[in-house]
């Protein structure tokens, strides 16, 4: 679901302007190279909506095992 912020992957908030019209819909399709897992793709149906990025996970350059380890690691006593 599209909210204020954006939508939420990762547990982090992804932005694009173009979500700014969506708030409160839901979009269907998430797609993101597990190499490069600060940007992922948007869809509605069969139709593309936009390219959404995390600027943090962009600029640490992160990757989908990253983000794994550290799911794991907080959810330990």
């Amino acid at each position: 679901k599209v909210h204020n912020f954006g939508i939420q992957i990762f547990g982090r908030p992804f932005m694009a302007p173009e979500l700014l019209t969506l708030i409160g819909q839901e979009i269907d399709g998430v797609y993101w190279d597990p190499a490069k897992v600060g940007e992922v793709l948007l869809y509605r149906g069969d139709r593309f909506v936009c390219r959404a990025t995390n600027k943090e996970l962009m600029e640490f350059g992160a990757s989908e095992e990253m983000l794994a380890r550290e799911g794991r690691s907080w959810r330990r006593p």
